[in-house]
């Protein structure tokens, strides 16, 4: 009898559980924080900065996956949101994340602007905004403090290996 029980049971589960588990919100799909990173937009007076916005949110993204306790989703199901206008919640919404990084870039002669906003994708309210004057040969570390202030924002405890790496200034040769 018992043996007969258990597949009626499972059954019963299967159908009901949409009605008992309503489906989750954005906050909900993992204990870990999530995150999206698009594709920076191009501001700069020419169109050869559009891999430069791209190539910089692809570093971001690389420096905020080393953290362990921050899901970040791929470049490939991010960069899909190229050029689109579709709201946060909507994108954080289909990429099942909670937060939501974007930006942009301006290049002018040897110097760069990085602009950056943090969205919490639940209620679209800017967690954090910054611009980053920086010159074009200080990438690296925009990158890194940027990753870092992500890091912080959304209260991860970063392991001291893993902080002091996000720390470290990197030196370009501009000539190189």
């Amino acid at each position: 009898l018992l043996a007969g029980l258990i597949p009626v049971m499972i059954a019963l589960y299967i159908i009901f559980r949409g009605s008992f588990f309503p489906a989750a919100d954005v906050a909900s799909y993992s204990v870990k924080q999530s995150i999206a990173v698009l594709p920076f937009e191009n501001f700069s007076p020419g169109q050869e900065e559009d891999f430069l916005g791209l190539g910089i949110a692809e570093d971001i993204l690389t420096q905020l996956a080393r953290i362990p306790d921050l899901k970040v989703i791929s470049r490939s199901s991010s960069m899909q949101y190229k050029d689109s206008n579709k709201a946060i919640k909507t994108i954080a919404r289909e990429l099942k994340v909670n937060n939501v990084l974007a930006g942009s870039i301006r290049k002018y002669d040897d110097m760069l602007r990085v602009s950056v906003t943090l969205t919490n994708a639940n209620d679209e309210n800017v967690i954090w905004a910054d611009d980053f004057d920086r010159k074009f040969e200080d990438v690296p570390n925009v990158q890194r403090d940027i990753a870092l202030s992500v890091s912080q924002k959304l209260k991860i405890a970063l392991a001291p290996q893993i902080e002091s790496r996000f720390k470290e200034k990197v030196y370009v040769n501009p000539e190189a």
